[in-house]
């Protein structure tokens, strides 16, 4: 009976409740959009954050090294304190070498993103439409975890919500502060808004940066060797002052017990520093 009423009022009363609950609809997919878009954030991949797994890690690690070099250049306490404070130099190398793994990551899903993207534009999709079918692809090649599909995911609900591509893109290139990422939004805006041919732009963008990626690659893998030997030699002082410290105890005595001991070992802890520190810039390379 309650159903033959609804039916029975689908007149004048019945509309204007209809196109409320109309009108509703798409605010609360907006919300739903938005709330499911808002975990996801806007990302700032030009700084590096430790997790709480990564701060413990390092954190061990140089607890760990201060020891071992208070220990062996200076055999006390008071040296391990004073080195203490150099941690935060530890952590901010450390922040710039995960930071440049990072960007190196992201350009490379990226570049695979762009690749699925072109792809889809091939075969008529439209840019903002293209853009939904790479990232269903991605999903496929990367853990759901994967920063691509994060900002994918994000630019393809802000799409949903009028917001405009080349902007989403180059607004993902700003925060990068990748300049690949960020040539290609550029090149990308100005073909969308002057009406360029968009799938030549992009393929020839995309083999430009696939050139670079390759070009650094190959200076990296000639930097390997160098690398390792620079570790290495790093690692001799510190293996030569552990044999001599266990090997022969009362050898360094004198090196710990005077005044002219200590200077002299703590000159030879600061050369140790320069060179390490002179070791990493020689095969620090930025293409």
């Amino acid at each position: 009976m309650q159903r033959a009423e609804a039916k029975c009022t689908h007149g004048a009363e019945g509309k204007p409740n209809e196109r409320k609950a109309r009108g509703r609809l798409p605010d609360r997919r907006k919300i739903r959009r938005h709330a499911r878009d808002r975990p996801l954030g806007k990302a700032n991949y030009s700084v590096y954050r430790f997790t709480r797994k990564e701060l413990l890690q390092y954190l061990a690690i140089y607890i760990l090294l201060d020891g071992c070099v208070s220990y062996l250049f200076f055999r006390s306490v008071i040296a391990f304190a004073a080195l203490f404070p150099g941690m935060l130099l530890f952590f901010r190398e450390e922040k710039k070498s995960l930071l440049k793994k990072q960007k190196k990551e992201i350009t490379k899903q990226f570049l695979d993103g762009i690749q699925l993207m072109l792809s889809a534009l091939q075969a008529g999709y439209s840019p903002e439409n293209a853009l939904g079918e790479a990232l269903k692809e991605l999903r496929k090649i990367y853990p759901p975890d994967a920063l691509i599909i994060a900002e994918f995911h994000r630019i393809d609900a802000q799409i949903q919500m009028s917001h405009s591509l080349e902007e989403l893109l180059l607004d993902f290139g700003r925060r990068t502060d990748v300049p690949d990422i960020i040539s290609f939004a550029e090149v990308f805006l100005t073909a969308k808004r002057t009406g360029g041919d968009l799938i030549a732009i992009i393929r020839n963008t995309i083999v430009c940066i696939r050139q670079k990626q390759e070009t650094v690659q190959e200076i990296e893998t000639c930097l390997a060797g160098k690398m390792m030997e620079q570790n290495i030699m790093s690692a001799i002082p510190l293996l030569i002052l552990a044999y001599i410290r266990f090997s022969s105890p009362g050898f360094l005595e004198v090196m710990y017990e005077t005044s002219v001991g200590v200077a002299a070992m703590s000159i030879c802890f600061g050369v140790y520093l320069l060179a390490y520190f002179w070791g990493q810039s020689i095969v620090r390379i930025e293409v």
